[in-house]
């Protein structure tokens, strides 16, 4: 009576390949799910998402008054937007000051490292006295740049992995706004 009650309990041929097929698809979606978990993109903190892109906002704001003010309100927005795309390149090389820092005690200084993290403060000092036409360009070659070293500095170890795909969605935007608004001054 056990083998017939097995015999009946038991999934015909075409139902126990319909459940395998189903546990490796969740498998395989449960792979996606982690990687997506693991990935760097959902590992940036939401505060350091919120506050990076609320860091882009006077960039685009003013970016845009650029393309559709008159000659003079535009004029002031390429100038405010020079000024604050300097105190923000000088913060980012501050930020690799920080990293550096933060580097353990056991492994040796990097003392390249702490001299290219003023060259973004250097930058922006020239920007400062250049016009402002020099002045966008010589920004928007610095945050380039920065994204370049800083990407490099990631793979080397130093700052987490989300770091790297947030400064490139911030870069690629602020360098945007820098482009836009360099061809709206012309």
């Amino acid at each position: 009576m056990n083998e017939l009650g097995a015999l009946l309990d038991r999934k015909p041929q075409s139902a126990a390949i319909s459940d395998l097929e189903g546990s490796a698809a969740r498998r395989r979606n449960m792979e996606i799910v982690d990687k997506t978990r693991r990935s760097p993109m959902a590992s940036i903190p939401h505060m350091a998402m919120v506050l990076g892109w609320a860091g882009v906002v006077p960039f685009a704001g003013l970016a845009y008054l650029t393309t559709v003010s008159p000659p003079e309100t535009a004029s002031l927005a390429v100038q405010a937007l020079v000024s604050y795309g300097e105190i923000i390149l000088g913060f980012m090389g501050g930020v690799q000051w920080g990293l550096e820092m933060a580097r353990s005690e056991d492994r040796m200084r990097n003392t390249a490292g702490y001299a290219f993290s003023v060259v973004p403060a250097l930058i922006a000092f020239a920007a400062s006295l250049a016009s402002p036409r020099v002045a966008l360009w010589l920004l928007a070659g610095g945050f380039t740049g920065l994204l370049f070293y800083d990407l490099r500095r990631i793979r080397q170890g130093l700052g987490p992995n989300w770091y790297a795909a947030l400064r490139c969605q911030l870069s690629v935007a602020v360098v945007v706004c820098l482009l836009v608004t360099t061809l709206a001054a012309t």
